[in-house]
């Protein structure tokens, strides 16, 4: 396919150096909720029908946070999506426009798996257990199924030399009907697998960080809990038997204020083992979740980068009606050979990174690193990793489709208005999303 006159278009609205800046810190910032819905809600699913008490209690947690993390991932997604529109826009809209039913269909899958989420928060709410699952077992297809149409989407907005065949397929009179699509091309579950071995190491971080800062800090001031009601008679957590006996003492007048008080405050006047017993669970679980968060990540990746990207074909563009095969990278003019897309020193650091990430979650199991310091390691890991897989996407990517269009030489024709009114609003929706976080953190300390 000719290359694309770059001098023949609009030119860039801001920097280069800009527009990848914002459309990778989109795409990490996206990345977070998007994982914790496409891996998250199955888990807690799981969890909430066959887990023990604290599964279930995590799985309760995690599902009623859920509407508000479905809220985050969909405004933080249309960052990157907008700096895609902007500089990528004439690699994106050709294959949008050929998958286009595909791509409408998002919104008719998206829309009621954000009513199901909230469906499934108020049963969860309510107490239930199955009428939750069923809802939010809908919901996570619906969101599998969208997310499968964004893999597709951005495998064939970088395969632009598959287009041509897939519109003759899929066209009438010369206009494309919208009903292509690339499923048959293996390069799309490698990268929707990729995002969920990914995705698991994501619903790790989260695991260790609502066990240690959000279910651990509704205690009170030095680690002690705070009763909330005036009478012993209404602690949950003083027996029975020994609420008949004070009772009994207080209507004979012998009840003495000091048993008064320690009954009042029996179960909150130390830290209570339903904190640890939760900890303890949760650094379990997060052990066995990282070790296939790690091994479906980099097993696909190492597939994908390795197998596909630089290997001496791989099937691209395959569709309904033509099994063609196109070569995986772009073509040396000079040599006539495919190009290596993957930099040497992207794949060492990458499975070095998740072994890292593995390997920190490991020594937290066994003691070796304990508390808020532990989860804080772990969240750097997990920053680590988004970034850098989000960096080698975006030069993969330019890689991939510098032969038809090289964003790198397009000219820059500085638009400030456009850049000012982003970079407020950006601001304002980071302040936004910090009060959307701050409201959750409430609702489920309570």
């Amino acid at each position: 396919m000719p290359s694309v006159d770059i001098y023949s278009l609009n030119g860039l609205p801001a920097p280069y150096w800009f527009i990848q800046l914002f459309k990778v810190l989109g795409f990490i910032l996206h990345s977070i909720p998007m994982h914790l819905w496409l891996a998250g809600l199955p888990i807690a699913i799981i969890l909430l029908l066959i887990g023990g008490v604290n599964g279930q209690m995590f799985a309760r947690r995690l599902l009623k946070q859920m509407p508000v993390i479905m809220a985050l991932g969909i405004n933080l997604g249309i960052v990157p999506l907008l700096f895609v529109q902007t500089a990528y826009y004439k690699v994106f809209y050709p294959s949008t426009i050929l998958m286009a039913w595909h791509w409408l269909g998002i919104l008719a899958l998206v829309l009621p798996a954000y009513y199901l989420l909230y469906l499934t928060s108020a049963l969860v709410d309510a107490g239930r257990k199955w009428l939750p699952a069923l809802s939010g077992c809908g919901a996570s297809l619906l969101l599998v199924a969208a997310g499968l149409i964004f893999a597709s989407a951005w495998t064939l907005m970088a395969s632009p030399e598959s287009w041509t065949e897939l519109w003759r397929a899929k066209s009438i009179a010369g206009a494309a009907t919208g009903l292509g699509s690339n499923w048959a091309d293996p390069v799309v579950y490698l990268r929707f697998v990729s995002i969920c071995g990914l995705a698991l190491l994501t619903v790790t971080f989260w695991l260790l960080f609502d066990s240690h800062f959000l279910f651990v800090e509704k205690r009170g001031g030095a680690g002690k809990a705070r009763p909330d009601f005036s009478d012993f008679m209404e602690n949950p957590r003083l027996p029975k038997s020994r609420k008949k006996e004070l009772r009994r003492l207080r209507d004979a007048g012998k009840l003495s204020e000091e048993e008064e008080l320690e009954a009042l405050e029996y179960g909150y006047d130390e830290e209570t083992e339903e904190g640890d017993a939760y900890q303890h669970w949760a650094l379990r679980f997060a052990s066995v979740l990282v070790w296939f968060g790690v091994c479906i990540s980099l097993g696909s990746l190492w597939f994908y980068y390795y197998k596909v990207l630089d290997g001496p074909e791989s099937v691209t563009g395959v569709h309904e009606a033509s099994m063609t095969t196109a070569p995986a990278a772009p073509i040396d003019p000079t040599t006539g050979e495919p190009e290596r897309i993957v930099p040497v020193w992207i794949p060492p650091i990458t499975f070095a990174g998740g072994a890292l990430f593995a390997l920190t979650v490991i020594l937290g199991n066994f003691g070796k690193i304990q508390g808020k310091f532990l989860v804080v390691l772990v969240g750097l890991c997990e920053a680590v990793t988004l970034t850098f897989f989000a960096i080698t996407r975006q030069i993969i990517q330019n890689e991939q489709i510098k032969n038809y269009l090289d964003i790198r030489a397009i000219p820059v024709q500085m638009q400030l208005s456009p850049l000012l009114v982003f970079l407020l609003v950006f601001l304002f929706g980071a302040a936004l999303i910090y009060w959307m976080i701050y409201a959750m953190v409430k609702t489920v300390k309570r």
